[in-house]
């Protein structure tokens, strides 16, 4: 008997989870010194749950001599990491790909930067800080969405962290053009 649709989905997922967990159990019983990262990501449904995703990541950096904390903060993914290799798995989870979800996930992707690999996060970082002044917010102004008001959240907030993803999504781009990636 063959299971279909979102169980199958969900016990392939949840059957790799399980065979990774394993692995590295198994690696750890051996004698050999290494460090492993703990396990530790958060799901996000989509548009009424139509399309689950895993939750990107977030870093930041300060701006003028203020160093304690994020002045400006941005949500990303690494191409090989499993938050991202999930995401796009739950996209093409049956072998093809729904134009709906696809235009979901799209409008979820527009502000997310995506690195190639975690090499590439730090330097990016401080070619950002670096050109942070000098960026034109007007040409993105247009692009942000209007959120409706919910009740406790800082709507203000939220924009503004949209319009710095796409900012530092374009400077990633030049970034990438810049070094010749």
């Amino acid at each position: 008997m063959q299971a279909s649709g979102i169980h199958a989905g969900a016990f392939s997922v949840f059957f790799y989870i399980f065979l990774w967990f394993f692995i590295c159990e198994m690696f750890n019983s051996f004698p050999i010194s290494f460090s492993i990262k703990t396990f530790k990501m958060c799901f996000v449904g989509l548009d009424g749950s139509r399309l689950l995703t895993a939750a990107p990541k977030i870093s930041g950096f300060a701006l003028g001599s203020d160093s304690s904390g994020w002045g400006v903060s941005f949500d990303y993914y690494l191409e090989d990491s499993l938050e991202y290799i999930l995401s796009t798995y739950f996209l093409y989870r049956n072998g093809f790909c729904d134009p709906e979800k696809t235009n979901i996930r799209n409008q979820f992707m527009k502000p997310i930067l995506v690195f190639h690999n975690e090499r590439e996060l730090m330097p990016f970082i401080n070619y950002a800080a670096l050109r942070w002044e000098d960026r034109k917010i007007e040409k993105y102004e247009k692009q942000v969405p209007s959120f409706p008001p919910v009740p406790g959240m800082n709507m203000e907030y939220l924009r503004d962290q949209y319009l710095n993803g796409l900012i530092l999504k374009d400077m990633l781009s030049d970034y990438h053009k810049n070094k010749g990636i």
